[in-house]
């Protein structure tokens, strides 16, 4: 918990409250880089296309990025907060049992709507962090011509959602 009071217009504790923010960022993110380094294994998918096949269930496109797949394992779908059981993996066509980094694979999963997802992130569950807010610097592009007022809302992508 940081203190901070939104009464008091002195510059200084902007500052130190950014200070600490800052701080409290790079504190998480070392601890979990740290956490992923230790456990090189971790899935890492980059889901491409997301389709149903009737009676069958859904098929996740993309490819391994980190890690390693294989029938029956379970991978979490991070911005959906979903964990999903892989029922069977093709490659180009063919069956398989076990895909690992640089593959690109179909994998098949029930009980999920390919509406969803259509581009994405799957992994192992605590893999990929996520954060729901934070303080950002950002630029202006210079090819957004209209006026940055304050309060305004933006819609930011940061990764591989859409």
């Amino acid at each position: 918990m940081i203190p901070f009071s939104a009464k008091d217009k002195n510059t200084e504790n902007i500052s130190h409250l950014v200070r600490e923010l800052e701080n409290a960022a790079h504190y998480v993110l070392e601890k979990r880089q740290s956490e992923i380094i230790a456990t090189p294994q971790n899935l890492l998918y980059l889901v491409d296309h997301c389709f149903p096949i009737k009676g069958k269930g859904t098929v996740i496109t993309g490819t391994i990025l980190r890690g390693n797949l294989h029938v029956n394992d379970t991978v979490y779908i991070p911005n959906l907060q979903l964990e999903r059981k892989i029922k069977s993996m093709q490659m180009f066509k063919q069956s398989v049992e076990t895909a690992t980094r640089g593959d690109r694979v179909g994998i098949l999963v029930t009980q999920f709507d390919s509406k969803l997802l259509e581009r994405g992130i799957i992994c192992t569950k605590g893999t990929v962090p996520s954060v729901t807010c934070g303080v950002v610097l950002v630029n202006k592009i210079p090819f957004f011509k209209l006026p940055i007022k304050s309060g305004a809302k933006f819609h930011v992508t940061i990764g591989h959602n859409t």
